[in-house]
């Protein structure tokens, strides 16, 4: 697996993979299309109705965007209703990105929809759930056994002060380069991350490009409350 990983994934990205690699799963039932077990990660249950079968249009128009049809924050009560369920401590850690999720998770690629990371304060568990055109598709619980400390710690993402949604944050990049970068990278998959880190005072949204085979492309980070541009927020611990 980390192998298979390695041309995909950044130095840092890869130590973090690693760290996290022996994972105990309990998988959430679902009426479901199973999916391969790949190393140490686990099958996500999807819902088959759920999963893409055309090419859907972006809100964002004609970017190479991966095709969701709705923003992260417009599909986050879809998320948190099924966090929930799992537990009613759980909150909102992470919004990963999909494509490195999909990677770690063994999906089949390319699943226009959002990811959204969980955990319950005091404990290591952390409840992935992933939607998809308007419903719960996916979700699994993870218990990461680490190799060594992370140098990092996530906090809870207060949506309340989270004041721009990924629309938002990816109309700042068109407007400080982005157009000019897709101009000159027509084969760009984009993707998204918010997140807060220890040390950190708001959410930062990120936008990265994949372009195949190589690690993911920083394209662009933006201050989630205050609209400014400011750096990823991983990069002191890289």
């Amino acid at each position: 697996m980390i192998a298979q990983l390695s041309s995909f994934l950044s130095k840092f990205e890869q130590q973090e993979m690693i760290s996290r690699c022996k994972y105990l799963l309990r998988l959430i039932i679902i009426p479901a299309m199973l999916l391969p077990t790949y190393g140490c990660v686990s099958r996500l249950e999807l819902d088959a109705s759920s999963t893409p079968t055309s090419a859907w249009t972006s809100v964002f128009g004609d970017l190479p965007y991966d095709g969701r049809s709705a923003t992260a924050l417009s599909a986050f009560e879809i998320a948190e209703a099924e966090a929930l369920r799992w537990n009613q401590e759980a909150i909102l850690v992470s919004v990963p990105m999909t494509r490195l999720m999909e990677a770690n998770l063994g999906l089949p690629g390319h699943i226009p929809g959002w990811f959204f990371m969980f955990m319950v304060p005091g404990s290591p568990l952390e409840y992935y759930v992933n939607v998809y055109s308007g419903k719960m598709s996916g979700a699994t619980e993870a218990q990461p056994i680490l190799i060594e400390d992370l140098p990092y710690t996530y906090l809870p993402l207060d949506l309340d002060s989270v004041k721009l949604d990924s629309d938002d944050a990816i109309q700042a990049w068109l407007a400080r380069g982005g157009s000019e970068y897709l101009a000159d990278h027509p084969e760009s998959q984009l993707d998204f991350r918010l997140v807060r880190l220890e040390g950190q005072e708001h959410a930062v949204w990120s936008i990265f490009d994949f372009p195949s085979g190589t690690a993911p492309l920083h394209l662009f980070s933006i201050d989630a409350t205050t609209g400014q541009e400011v750096s990823d927020p991983f990069l002191p611990f890289r």
